[in-house]
């Protein structure tokens, strides 16, 4: 990625004479634009269903990249982080009468897919979800994020 910004800037050798005109904001315009063609280059690699916190998903993550066993997680998303590559979700489930959290990277070569598995799972598909950070199932009865 940087050699990439590196010889972007040799390329443009004449001086500049857009909007950017200062060293410092024309370096930053470029890692913006390769920050977003990363993106989009990893979001045609993922297979990702639009979900939203409250809904019920089930992730399969690869353990190892030399392995390439699958992992399947069910649980209910409680917190979604939208910051371009660094963008994520928690899910929580409870298994054995023990809750567990995992914070799941979008844009991880380890995650290989997001199915949705029921909307509106917290009330069970009656009630809108209103918030965008549902910490406070953390506290409720384990039947609201047991999938």
């Amino acid at each position: 990625m940087l050699r990439t910004l590196a010889t972007r800037a040799m390329s443009t050798a004449t001086p500049f004479t857009g909007k950017l005109k200062h060293p410092s904001k024309r370096a930053a315009a470029l890692m913006q634009q390769l920050h977003v063609e990363e993106v989009e280059k990893s979001l045609s690699r993922n297979h990702l269903a639009k979900f939203n916190p409250g809904d019920a998903v089930e992730v399969e993550m690869v353990l190892n990249k030399t392995t390439n066993k699958i992992q399947r997680l069910k649980g209910v998303v409680i917190a979604e982080r939208n910051r371009g590559m660094a963008s994520s979700f928690v899910i929580r489930n409870h298994i054995a009468e023990c809750g567990y959290e995992q914070k799941i990277f979008i844009h991880s070569p380890l995650l290989h897919s997001v199915k949705l598995l029921k909307e509106k799972f917290i009330s069970n598909g009656k009630k809108k979800v209103r918030r965008a950070k549902l910490y406070y199932l953390r506290d409720k009865a384990p039947r609201f994020t047991t999938v």
